[in-house]
């Protein structure tokens, strides 16, 4: 019986434990082709990599070049509106300028105007302040002579 056991034991070792423990030589090369077949895929997945990187870099000299040109565009653009702002800075100086000048020409041309009629003015004042004291002088030279008159008919009546 022990017998039987073991031989039992022996039919099932070499049934079930046996199939499953590989061969050290066939194991060997299917490793070594397992792992090649890795690194085949791992190399094409880095050339793949390599190709996006690459890709990458290609876009990202177009960016900076469109960004060297939009770069420039802006600083064009700033320099058209700094040159606009300053023609429209001396057109406003010019419009002040002028608005100012006018004021003066018209105060100046009003004095002008005036000067001929203020001159005119001070003169007739002038006549009718000698007027007015010839009248006086003459008021009191009537009044004179009427007292004197008055002082004739007295001494007659």
């Amino acid at each position: 019986m022990c017998m039987k056991k073991i031989l039992l034991l022996l039919i099932l070792i070499f049934m079930f434990v046996l199939p499953s423990i590989p061969l050290s030589a066939q194991t060997d090369k299917d490793m070594f082709l397992e792992i090649i077949k890795q690194q085949t895929i791992t190399n094409a997945k880095v050339d793949k990599l390599s190709e996006q990187v690459a890709d990458i870099s290609k876009q990202q000299a177009k960016l900076s070049e469109q960004q060297a040109v939009t770069n420039a565009e802006v600083k064009a653009l700033e320099k058209s509106i700094d040159k606009r702002f300053e023609i429209f800075f001396f057109i406003m100086i010019a419009v002040l300028t002028g608005v100012f000048g006018l004021m003066a020409l018209i105060v100046w041309d009003r004095r002008a105007v005036a000067k001929p009629f203020e001159s005119k003015t001070e003169e007739l004042k002038k006549e009718i302040i000698s007027l007015k004291e010839k009248e006086q002088k003459f008021e009191e030279k009537m009044e004179i002579s009427l007292k004197q008159i008055d002082a004739r008919f007295a001494g007659i009546s």
